[in-house]
């Protein structure tokens, strides 16, 4: 069934429901996103074509515009973008959920507890694939031993489908390890059991041509293996051309497979800790695609923690067809310097920036194959300026920014007319600060060492460090941690010790010059400068005669350029903004 015409904000039947005026948001995204369902209820996992046209996923929400759906009843929806329709895709009897749409989006595959009018013998979870030109359903499970089948993932034009799933008993209790299957749907019979193993396998993931199938398993006789079963899982790929199995990380979870085949995204553990990580298949480099970026979860045997109910945990991380663009949620906040409390969705793009400053929680995010799009759930209700009717997630979506999106340059205290104004500007369009909060910059607070590397870091482009620095003041997982082993390599700091390097200490003017300096690769032959308060043989006094040559500072006087002041944010604006104009970065 289809409607047109999507409403903004959805009109409903409680009368306690219904918009009473437009409020704009008071986010710095505003308007960057858009809302695709505004809903009575929850939604969940978006999923969406590579032509960001075709959006699938699955809500509890009654008044999703021409789908009449029953309160308490899961559904899966698809939404047409260009159109301006929904369809209902499940039959509204029992729970469906968990749906993918594949890239060219003609298929959408899901679980239902329903039969969705097709022949099913039993009441259990079973996987269904819905042709999006024909709207109809069929069911993959088909063949198989009645039980509980999850988690499906199709191929770029949807002939490959994967799941993971276990026979039950008539009381529904899984009764045997969870195990990942296979179906080509251009050949006949049941699915295949790919892993058989004496530990659960699930989250299996596949490949845009269905050559790789990468999924997280606790069995130890994969393949060739013989070990006994695991207690934390590990992540696996198999290529069904071949059926050979290959480990691809230890003590790791969640597997996204990019649509070649070549590169991967997956959680990893490290004691309790869990990281997002990046990896090209065939020998390259465990990428760790945030530094800081791991959360508790989970206890010291198994930080995953999955326990009975992996059909309904997070994807986890998910990655464009191409490598080069991953996205994901944390609660860290030491991710980016400009997070607030609670679970954001960041983009990494060889460098990891902030998609969310919501006033609520924004998880399960969804990037298409091309890399072009991503939706994501969320709480929040801020992301747009028409008002949120409701205090339920909801599924919003935007075209994948290069950086933090829609930032608020007009910060309420940057003044206009402020000597600073394009400078903050430009650093917000640039990525290198969003402000200290989504609507404040803080012009005025002093700039700590730990800021300043970030500032320069970030300015730099992000660049990954070949080595960690060895100061014993800087925490693991910190926002500039990397920021700091980055500026020891290129000889732009020292630390104030050998062994500190003093983050909260306030950057002085005579440092400020002294960084900028050596990260243009100190360069001599300046003509000196006439300031009488930089004594002669200063280690700043090269780099203050540099930078009044390159037009990045005139002093605070005349005469005078203030060595010993501190740096405030607003300065430090300006300072970059004129290196960039004056010298590149």
């Amino acid at each position: 069934m289809r409607v047109t015409n999507r409403l903004k904000v959805m009109v409903v039947a409680s009368v306690a429901m219904l918009v009473t005026a437009l409020t704009p948001g008071v986010a710095s995204a505003a308007d960057n996103f858009d809302r695709l369902v505004d809903g009575n209820n929850d939604s969940y996992q978006p999923s969406i074509s590579d032509d960001g046209n075709l959006v699938v996923f699955h809500t509890f929400a009654t008044n999703v515009p021409g789908t009449t759906t029953t309160a308490d009843r899961s559904n899966v929806v698809l939404y047409n973008k260009s159109a301006d329709t929904y369809t209902l895709v499940s039959d509204n009897v029992f729970d469906s959920l968990n749906a993918q749409i594949s890239a060219d989006g003609s298929t959408v595959v899901f679980q239902s507890y329903s039969n969705q009018g097709v022949a099913d013998d039993n009441p259990f979870s079973d996987i269904f694939s819905y042709d999006v030109g024909t709207e109809t359903v069929t069911r993959v499970t088909a063949g198989l031993a009645n039980g509980e089948y999850y988690s499906p993932k199709v191929s770029a034009d949807g002939r490959y489908i994967v799941f993971s799933g276990a026979p039950c008993c008539t009381d529904g209790v899984v009764n045997g390890t969870f195990d990942v299957y296979y179906k080509d749907t251009n050949a006949g019979g049941a699915p295949t059991n790919v892993t058989n193993g004496n530990g659960d396998s699930w989250f299996a993931s596949v490949s845009d041509d269905g050559a790789v199938i990468a999924f997280n398993s606790l069995a130890g006789d994969l393949g060739a293996n013989t070990g006994a079963a695991a207690t934390v899982p590990a992540v696996w790929i198999w290529r069904p051309g071949t059926g050979a199995f290959s480990l691809v990380s230890n003590s790791a979870a969640r597997p996204s497979i990019a649509g070649g085949g070549g590169h991967l995204t997956y959680q990893k553990a490290s004691g309790t800790l869990i990281y997002t990580m990046h990896r090209t298949l065939g020998g390259g480099a465990e990428i760790h695609v945030a530094p800081g970026n791991g959360e508790v979860l989970g206890d010291a045997d198994n930080p995953f923690n999955f326990g009975a109910d992996r059909k309904l945990r997070s994807p986890g991380p998910q990655i464009s067809a191409d490598g080069s663009t991953v996205v994901f949620d944390s609660t860290n906040p030491n991710i980016a310097s400009n997070d607030v409390a609670g679970r954001d969705v960041f983009v990494w793009n060889g460098s990891v920036f902030l998609l969310t400053t919501g006033n609520s929680d924004s998880f399960h995010a969804s990037i298409s194959g091309n890399g072009s799009n991503i939706a994501f759930r969320s709480d929040a209700t801020n992301f747009t300026t028409d008002a949120d009717s409701n205090a339920f997630r909801d599924i919003f979506f935007i075209a994948t920014p290069t950086s933090t999106p829609g930032v608020n340059t007009s910060f309420v205290d940057v003044p206009t007319g402020a000597f600073y104004v394009d400078a903050v500007d430009w650093l917000v369009d640039q990525g290198i600060t969003s402000g200290t909060t989504p609507t404040t910059y803080s012009p005025d607070l002093e700039v700590t060492r730990a800021q300043m590397a970030a500032f320069l870091w970030r300015y730099a482009g992000s660049p990954a460090p070949a080595s960690s620095h060895s100061f014993t003041d800087i925490a693991d997982g910190v926002f500039y941690e990397d920021a700091v082993s980055w500026l020891v390599e290129e000889g732009i700091t020292g630390g104030t010790t050998p062994t500190t390097y003093s983050p909260n200490v306030q950057v002085s003017r005579a440092q400020m010059a002294a960084f900028l300096h050596r990260f243009s690769g100190s360069p001599t032959g300046a003509p000196a400068h006439s300031f009488t308060d930089v004594p002669a043989g200063a280690f700043y006094a090269d780099s203050v005669s540099w930078l009044v040559d390159n037009g990045i500072t005139g002093g605070t006087t005349p005469t005078t350029y203030s060595p010993n002041t501190k740096v405030s944010r607003a300065q430090m604006a300006a300072f970059l903004f004129r290196h960039n104009n004056n010298v590149g970065p």
